[in-house]
């Protein structure tokens, strides 16, 4: 699930807060725990906060997918109302290989 937030998230106030598991020039990568996330899907789940006002949830569910929007505020410039944010939302089906 992707969002467009805001014009811009302050990346300098997310690290006062946030450990990051990798940090980019204009985008960090955090790891985040699911209380009913399987010991596989837990080491799998994580946001990607970019500058530019957009966030990037890899295995998250929604219910802490909002509670991350809703942390993610307060480093907001000029958000963008709830109902007007662009999303968008991919899925990746991994498949074992067939072996002949």
């Amino acid at each position: 699930h992707a969002r467009y937030l805001a014009k811009t998230i302050d990346m300098a106030l997310l690290h006062t807060w946030a450990v990051p598991a990798g940090m980019h020039r204009d985008s960090v990568m955090l790891n985040l725990r699911q209380s009913d996330a399987s010991a596989v899907q837990a080491q799998n789940v994580c946001v990607v906060v970019f500058s530019y006002g957009a966030v990037v949830f890899f295995n998250v569910t929604d219910e802490l997918r909002e509670k991350c929007l809703e942390s993610f505020r307060p480093l907001c410039a000029e958000i963008i109302p709830d109902g007007f944010q662009p999303m968008e939302d991919y899925s990746i089906i991994l498949r074992p290989p067939v072996r002949k």
